[in-house]
């Protein structure tokens, strides 16, 4: 859908279900916030400040429904950390020098920190997360070297339902510099306007 077609089904359904006129800000902030709810459904698991949330096992099933926001890149070692991207939503995957890193908690690592079988080592890395960004380990103290890439999911744009106001009614303005279309792909549009729709009190 695009977004013009999205808001004119949550119309139609909250008109139907006489539920009101839903207004274009009500609207955008609902699409937005449901278009982040589908992310987390799919793949809400490990977020900035190493929160971990309920969430399905990640499968390419669940991944293609989000690819728009799947991205890669290299990061930064600042202030003792590799920042996390300006952007950045949810963990993926990590790698330093090409090696795969296994994402640990704080609990976990001070176990293999201590052990004498499975340490980190320069070919099994091991990362904690925390709320400024990530510690890298290779031996028993962080590292701030080396190349690392960060495969992750970032916030998506918020979709937004332009208007101009003629005669005193909203009418929809595709060029307008404030419009801007789902993140997500078209398999995932109807559960967001369900989203929405249940926001407002509606069950389809």
């Amino acid at each position: 859908m695009t977004i013009d077609e999205l808001y004119q089904f949550v119309q139609f359904a909250a008109n139907k279900e006489q539920r009101g006129y839903v207004k274009p800000s009500e609207f955008n902030m609902l699409a937005t916030r449901a278009q982040i709810d589908v992310i987390q459904d799919r793949c809400g698991k490990h977020t900035r400040g190493g929160q971990v949330a309920t969430s399905k096992k990640q499968t390419h099933s669940l991944l293609d429904d989000i690819e728009g926001v799947i991205t890669t890149t290299g990061l930064a070692h600042a202030n003792a950390r590799w920042a996390y991207p300006a952007d950045f939503l949810h963990f993926i995957s990590l790698t330093h020098n090409n090696h795969s890193v296994d994402l640990l908690t704080h609990d976990q690592l001070r176990g293999r920190l201590s052990s004498s079988l499975l340490p980190p080592t320069i070919n099994h890395p091991v990362v904690v997360m925390d709320a400024n960004g990530f510690d890298i380990y290779t031996t028993s103290n962080p590292t701030g070297t080396g190349t690392v890439l960060l495969t992750y999911i970032q916030v998506p744009t918020a979709p937004n339902w332009g208007f101009q106001m003629v005669n005193n009614m909203y009418v929809f303005d595709n060029s307008s510099t404030n419009t801007a279309q789902l993140s997500l792909g078209e398999s995932t549009h109807m559960e967001i306007a369900n989203r929405i729709l249940g926001y407002i009190g509606i069950n389809l």
